[in-house]
C-alpha cells in the first residue's frame, strides 16, 4: 500500500527492482488504468511489488570494509509566480540537503534541478525578492483526488493554502469557485466540478 510521499521511482530504488518492469506488470493493470504517472500516486494505492531477496554486500572477516553508494535524484520543476505574474529570469538558491545549488528561472519563471530522492522537502531561496519556499517532493496527489485537485488549484494562485484550514462547507465554496475560474479560463463550462475534462484540463496546465 503505497503512503504518503512515496512515489513508483523511489519505492524502486528502495526495494532494488526496475520501475518500468514493476509498472508494467499484469497485478498492476488497474493502478495503471487509474494513474496517469506512476510517480504521482496517492495514499491507499494498491501496488503490486514482487518478491526479491535484497543483494547482499561482500564482507571480509578481520578486516576493514569500505563501501561506496549514490543517492539516486528525481527531477523537480517548479514555476515561480508573484500577483505581477511569472518570475523571469530570477535568481534562486536551492537547498536539497548538499551544497547549494545557484540557478535562475527561465522566461516563464519555471525552476528545473534535481533532488536526491531521499530528500522529502527542499527550500527555495529568490534572494532579490526576498521570498523563501518549500516544496515537498513526491507529496502531490492525482489530479482524479479531491486534495490533488485542491494541490494544483493553490500552485496555479486560484486558492490560498490557508483554505485548507477553513470550514468544510467553506471551503467546499471555495473549491468549486476556484474550479469554475480555473475552468472559464480554459474555455470550459464553468460548473465547478471537477470532471473528467477539468481533470485533464488541470493535468495539462499543472504539469503533472
Amino acid at each position: 500500500m503505497v503512503r504518503q510521499g512515496e512515489y513508483l521511482s523511489l519505492l524502486a530504488v528502495r526495494h532494488g527492482f526496475s520501475a518500468d518492469n514493476v509498472w508494467s506488470a499484469p497485478e498492476n493493470a488497474g493502478l495503471r488504468q487509474r494513474r496517469a504517472s506512476p510517480d504521482v500516486l496517492a495514499p491507499g494505492d494498491i501496488l503490486y511489488l514482487p518478491d526479491r531477496a535484497a543483494a547482499g554486500a561482500r564482507l571480509h572477516a578481520r578486516a576493514q570494509n569500505s563501501y561506496r553508494a549514490s543517492v539516486p535524484r528525481v527531477p523537480v520543476c517548479v514555476t515561480l509566480h508573484t500577483e505581477d505574474g511569472p518570475l523571469a529570469n530570477a535568481r534562486c538558491v536551492v537547498h536539497t540537503g548538499a551544497s547549494p545549488l545557484e540557478i535562475r528561472t527561465n522566461g516563464e519563471g519555471m525552476l528545473r534541478f534535481d533532488a536526491p530522492m531521499n530528500a522529502h522537502e527542499v527550500r527555495i531561496d529568490v534572494p532579490d525578492e526576498e521570498l523563501t519556499l518549500r516544496v515537498l517532493v513526491g507529496f502531490l496527489d492525482p489530479p482524479d483526488d479531491g486534495s490533488g485537485a485542491f494541490d494544483r488549484l493553490v500552485n496555479l494562485g486560484l486558492l490560498s493554502p490557508v483554505d485548507r484550514h477553513a470550514p468544510e462547507s467553506q471551503r467546499r465554496a471555495r473549491v468549486r469557485e476556484a474550479l469554475a475560474a480555473f475552468q472559464e479560463r480554459r474555455g470550459l463550462e464553468p460548473t465547478g466540478e471537477l470532471d473528467e475534462p477539468t481533470r485533464c484540463a488541470l493535468r495539462d496546465e499543472h504539469g503533472v
